[in-house]
């Protein structure tokens, strides 16, 4: 899957642009696979001084949720570094920056940027690693949504 839209506020540029790809992944027992969505009329897009938002659905209702946020897109298989991850997930972004958050189906989230020109134009990667506990509280099994690359603009 290979979605993308083009954000410029006042036609002026330059664009905010965020694309979603990956998709091909694995379900956990019992919940569907958790998807990124890319953009929807209520969230933020990464614009410089502002906050990118985004909302991943489908995470298990008793887990952790792992967003990673990196500079580089990858295509590992998860099961590399999780040997329960289910078959065809992959890890689309390399994990610069690591935030985990309990899992309740869906998550919404929130990425600052600084007000710093150095940013704009700058690319990043996001991606969701879900992780569904069993009743000891052990992980059973792990997820990867699929991902999303956003560029910083400025308006």
């Amino acid at each position: 899957m290979l979605t993308s839209c083009l954000w410029d506020r006042d036609g002026a540029g330059p664009l905010a642009p965020v694309v979603v790809f990956g998709g091909t992944f694995g379900h956990l027992a019992g919940t569907r696979a958790p998807g990124m969505v890319a953009w929807d009329p209520a969230t933020e897009l990464p614009w410089l001084g502002g906050a990118f938002q985004s909302r991943a659905t489908g995470l298990p209702n008793i887990g952790f949720a792992v967003e990673l946020i990196g500079g580089a897109p990858l295509s590992l298989p998860l099961s590399a570094a999780l040997p329960m991850a289910a078959p065809g997930c992959t890890l689309l972004a390399s994990p610069d920056l690591q935030r985990t958050y309990v899992a309740e189906g869906t998550l919404e989230l929130v990425a600052p940027l600084p007000n710093s020109p150095a940013l704009v134009g700058a690319t990043f990667v996001q991606q969701i690693v879900s992780l569904q506990l069993g009743a000891g509280g052990a992980v059973v099994a792990a997820s990867s949504s699929n991902a999303l690359t956003a560029t910083v603009g400025v308006w």
